[in-house]
């Protein structure tokens, strides 16, 4: 069999899936170790047996509503490609933002990543900013993902296994005049998450997405409340950008607030996703 009547099965076999001839041709470049261009430039290349069979194989994951970015085992975040697996969620457009929104700040001097994930974002704000970052993870499997990632694209980045600011040493932040803070940390429930798409529920890892079951937020409470108590610690200027739900944009301000408990923010911000969706909250503490 060649390349292109391969193609047309697996074409076939994602016909009802949204965007499903565009997955039959990542699947079938990554069952190749081929680029689109080069399928495209030559269709008539016969495919091995056991080519076929991993390319079936792939679109049989597929069916079952695995995610295609671990199938394919990377996941591009602003023009670059990450590897990707079930340790890890996938890194999505929407926490774009919290870059963008970095690179129109005044320089930072340390930037701390909490729940680093993948390290989408401790490598992008360590390749696109010269501050120096930190990133930690309770995972040690998420880990193990993030500094592969930060080895294959060159990326400065100092790592740490901990809860949140657990293992964020004095030593770390003696001399820093600016510091930032970015989190995107679980904010789901249980019943938010047996609402959302079966790509997220049944595979995306739930140490990752739930929280709690009060509003979601209970971690990021957690995080305030550790940021209030080493505040004097931190340099003069002190900025958090936390990536939320859009529901939660009315309660997490109040988080932040003179009766919250969890300390004081000088100033709350809301900023919006590409599809106009609550998405980042920015605090100066």
């Amino acid at each position: 069999m060649t390349r292109q009547p391969l193609l047309k099965s697996l074409e076939v076999a994602l016909n009802g899936r949204r965007d499903g001839a565009q997955d039959a041709r990542l699947l079938l470049c990554r069952a190749l170790n081929i680029t689109c261009e080069e399928l495209f430039a030559h269709p008539e290349t016969r495919v091995s047996f056991f080519q076929s069979i991993r390319a079936r194989s792939f679109a049989t994951r597929r069916q079952k509503n695995e995610p295609i970015a671990y199938i394919l085992q990377y996941r591009e975040f602003l023009g670059r490609e990450f590897l990707v697996n079930r340790n890890v969620l996938i890194p999505r457009p929407e926490t774009e933002v919290i870059v963008n929104l970095v690179k129109n700040e005044k320089p930072f001097d340390l930037v701390l990543d909490i729940g680093t994930g993948s390290g989408a974002l401790a490598i992008t704000l360590a390749l696109e900013t010269n501050a120096r970052v930190i990133a930690t993870d309770i995972s040690r499997r998420a880990l193990r993902v993030a500094k592969k990632n930060a080895k294959t694209l060159g990326a400065g980045v100092i790592f740490r296994r901990c809860s949140l600011l657990s293992r964020i040493r004095k030593s770390d932040i003696q001399g820093v005049l600016r510091t930032l803070i970015v989190a995107n940390l679980p904010y789901l429930t249980d019943e938010t998450l047996a609402a959302s798409p079966n790509e997220v529920k049944d595979y995306e890892p739930h140490l990752a997405l739930v929280s709690d079951n009060n509003d979601g937020l209970d971690i990021y409470r957690s995080l305030l409340k550790q940021i209030c108590e080493r505040r004097a610690e931190f340099g003069k200027e002190l900025v958090v950008l936390c990536e939320i739900d859009p529901g939660q944009k009315d309660i997490v301000p109040l988080l932040s607030s003179p009766d919250s408990g969890e300390g004081f923010a000088q100033s709350v911000c809301i900023y919006n996703d590409l599809s106009g969706n609550a998405r980042v909250i920015r605090m100066e503490l």
